[in-house]
């Protein structure tokens, strides 16, 4: 009878053993659960912050002169992000400044562009802006 008591008491014992570790698994997996989602907003405020150099000249029938001005914008990124290729921005497929300053050279302020941009689906940064002449009709004037 002696051996049956204590054989219970340690199985009891061991149960609240394992109650404990269980409730604080629970707890730290509440707890790393918030810190997880704020860590996916700073991510995706950082995505935003660096999209938005970018974001007002990402349409359709934009003028030569706004398309110049996205060259500039997107040759200084690449500049200054020089040691961190994944902030790297191609445009035209040209990420070197003097590539960069090559392609500008070609747009006409007179003309229209459409400009469309490609995001990376892990990081949700442009990562490629595609300049391209809008439609066939030519009447206009530039500015």
């Amino acid at each position: 009878m002696e051996n049956a008591s204590k054989a219970l008491i340690i199985a009891g014992a061991i149960i609240l053993a394992i109650l404990i570790i269980a409730l604080g698994m629970a707890v730290f997996n509440m707890a790393s659960q918030p810190a997880q989602e704020a860590a996916g907003s700073i991510e995706s405020q950082a995505a935003q912050a660096f999209n938005s150099k970018f974001d007002p000249y990402i349409k359709m029938n934009t003028t030569g002169s706004s398309v110049r001005s996205l060259y500039d914008v997107v040759r200084q990124n690449n500049v200054t992000n020089a040691a961190d290729e994944s902030m790297m921005v191609s445009i035209d497929g040209a990420t070197a400044a003097a590539d960069i300053n090559t392609k500008r050279a070609a747009i006409q302020t007179g003309k229209r562009y459409d400009v469309t941009a490609e995001y990376s689906t892990s990081t949700g940064y442009i990562t490629a802006i595609t300049v391209t002449e809008a439609g066939s009709s030519s009447g206009g004037s530039g500015s």
